[in-house]
Formats: C-alpha cells, sequence, structure tokens
C-alpha cells in the first residue's frame, strides 16, 4: 500500500519512442574522416613532425596537479638562450631523426655580415632618436622663452598703467596742495628709472646641467629586462629561428625552478643532436642545413609526440627489519612526545620555583 500523500503512479509506456531515441549510427563515419583528416595534415607536414612542434615539460598548477609533469605550450626565452646551438646540425648516430623542410619556411638565422648591418641600422635609429630628442627640447625651451617674453610684456604695460594712474592721481593732488610738491613730484621720473620685475621662471633655468640631465633621464628607455632579450647569437636559439625549426616559443612563460630549466634545456639538446634542416637549394646547401644524402636519409616522417614525456616510476628503498625497529613502539612514542609537548611550560614554571627557593635558602 503506498504510503503518504503522494502523486499516483501514472506513467505512460505507450509513447512512441523509436522516433526520439538519440542513436549513434554515424561514429564508424566519423571515425574514419578523422583519420583522414589526420593523414591529410601529416602529408600537408611532411617531412615534419606529424604530432607538431617540440614542446617542454611543465608541470601542473594547484597543490592538486603540481607532481604531474605534461607538455606545455612553448619554450622560454631562457632556456633557449642557455642552449648552445651550433649551426653545424647533422643526424649522426640518430636512430630517427627529426626532418625539418625549410620550403615555406622563413629561417631568420642572421650571419655575421647581417648582424653588421642589424647593429648599423640600431645605431642609425638612436641617432635619429638622439636628434628627435633635441629638437624636442629645443623646440620647448623657445616655447618657455616666448611664454616668458609675453609675461614680461604683459607685466611691463600693466606697471605703464599703474604709472599713468598714478600721474593722474598726483597732478590732481599738486594742484590741491601747491606747487611744492608738484616741483617734488615733477616730471623727472622715467620707466627707466623703476626698478625691474623679476619673474620666477627665468630664461636661464632650462641651461642649468642638473635639469638637462633630469630631462635626458626621463626620455631614455629603461635598461631591457631578461624577457625583453629577444635573442643571442652566441648564447643559443634565435627566438626568432626556433619556430621555423619546429620548436615551439612561449615568452610569457618564466622559469620558477633550475630542476625545470635544465630538463627542457637537456631536451632542446636531444631535439637539436636529431635534427636534420632541408636545404632551401640543394646543390648549394648552407652551413646549418643537411647535405642531400643526409635529407634521403631523413625522409621518414616521425609519428606521434615528439620526444614523448616519460614518467617515471618512484624508486621504493628497501630497508633490512632489525630487532629494534620490531621492538619500537610508535604509539607510545607519539603519545610520550605530546605530553612533553604539553608540560613544557608548567616544568619550566616549576624548574624556575626550585631555583628561586634555592637563592632564599641559600
Amino acid at each position: 500500500m503506498v504510503k503518504h500523500n503522494n502523486v499516483i503512479p501514472n506513467q505512460h509506456f505507450k509513447k512512441k519512442w523509436q522516433f526520439r531515441v538519440r542513436t549513434w549510427f554515424n561514429q564508424p563515419a566519423r571515425k574514419l574522416r578523422r583519420r583522414q583528416a589526420r593523414a591529410e595534415k601529416a602529408a600537408k607536414a611532411f617531412p615534419r613532425p606529424a604530432a607538431g612542434a617540440l614542446r617542454p615539460v611543465v608541470h601542473g598548477q594547484t597543490i592538486k596537479y603540481n607532481a604531474k609533469v605534461r607538455l606545455g605550450r612553448g619554450f622560454t626565452l631562457a632556456e633557449l638562450k642557455l642552449l648552445w646551438m651550433s649551426l653545424q646540425l647533422s643526424c649522426e648516430g640518430a636512430a630517427q631523426p627529426f626532418a625539418v623542410a625549410s620550403s615555406g619556411l622563413a629561417l631568420q638565422w642572421h650571419h655575421p655580415q647581417q648582424q653588421q648591418q642589424r647593429k648599423q641600422r640600431q645605431q642609425q635609429q638612436q641617432q635619429r632618436r638622439q636628434q628627435w630628442r633635441r629638437q624636442r627640447r629645443q623646440q620647448r625651451q623657445r616655447q618657455q622663452q616666448g611664454e616668458q617674453q609675453q609675461q614680461q610684456q604683459q607685466g611691463q604695460q600693466q606697471q605703464q598703467q599703474q604709472r599713468q594712474q598714478g600721474s593722474k592721481l598726483q597732478g590732481i593732488q599738486a594742484a590741491s596742495s601747491g606747487s611744492a610738491h608738484a616741483t617734488r613730484c615733477g616730471s623727472g621720473w622715467s620707466p627707466a628709472a623703476a626698478p625691474a620685475t623679476h619673474h620666477p621662471r627665468s630664461s636661464g633655468a632650462l641651461d642649468h646641467p642638473a635639469i638637462g640631465n633630469a630631462h635626458d633621464d626621463s626620455c631614455s628607455r629603461p635598461a631591457p629586462a631578461l624577457h625583453e632579450l629577444c635573442y643571442t647569437h652566441e648564447a643559443g636559439i634565435p627566438a626568432k629561428l626556433a619556430p621555423t625549426i619546429g620548436i615551439s616559443v612561449d615568452h610569457r612563460r618564466r622559469n620558477s625552478s633550475l630542476e625545470g630549466l635544465q630538463a627542457n634545456v637537456a631536451r632542446l639538446k636531444a631535439y637539436r643532436s636529431n635534427l636534420v634542416i632541408f636545404p632551401r637549394n640543394a646543390n648549394k646547401p648552407k652551413k646549418f642545413e643537411a647535405s642531400k644524402e643526409e635529407a634521403a636519409a631523413a625522409a621518414a616522417q616521425v609519428k606521434g609526440p615528439v620526444i614523448p614525456v616519460v614518467k617515471e616510476a618512484p624508486a621504493l628503498e628497501k630497508v633490512k627489519i632489525t630487532q629494534e625497529l620490531k621492538d619500537f613502539k610508535a604509539y607510545t612514542k607519539l603519545r610520550i612526545e605530546r605530553m612533553n609537548a604539553r608540560l613544557v611550560g608548567v616544568r619550566a614554571k616549576r624548574a624556575k620555583e626550585a631555583e628561586a627557593a634555592e637563592k632564599e635558602n641559600a
């Protein structure tokens, strides 16, 4: 018997469910379509690795996942800078080299002549920047001098007006008081005899060396930080060259530990040792490009992720159980230490009182 004031069961089982049921008959066709798309993508990327660029090994976020490692977005600029990369890249002793075709890629490796041209362009830009700052400084000085002249002219006009008003008042007073006062305040006074006014913003303020240096410091750019140094040619892989040879770069990520930095640098070295760059011109390969024989040997495409993450199992340390370990009572030890921690203050008080009593008796 149904208890309580519930709804009476009245299910409708005679609906046309076969018209409303969700089927999954397109699953095999989707599987085939995804497989064909992967094959087309790998064919377009040939002879590059089918999985894409090399990615670093990073730890997960939060305390829940930070013990696990996974593939990240890209290598940091510090990792690329620490890697010493020679331009003679070969696949000697490599079981399966990573081939990178240069066709369709803009390799931006700067040769010594290009480096010199780049330095000259930077010097020219710096000279133009300094000239622009000098012109701006002169323009500001001219504007300030013009403002000062206008202020001086306005001050002189006001003084002349005040003098005219004062002369009128003096004439009225002389007419009323007599000729003696009129001769004392006669017309011998001239504007040149009036004291000159001094404006706090003098024209020589901008000529002061301290003010000029302060202006230069305000216009100059701050020293670039480590992450702003895009690449160095002696220390590692240029940040602009790395994506063209199959290395992903993330300029936002920062290295928070030395171990992670060293692990990713070792990963880059392993990738570099197996890297083969196909020449643009097979008849005239460059110094860092592979020859015809090396390119033909590395024609096989790498399947799967490039240098996959290997999760090492934690090593267990085995210890022989001794009689001392067998006789040790962990629970009793814990209870004793808790009691000692609880009675620290009481025992210190008792010891202090005992010392005071000994001093009094002595």
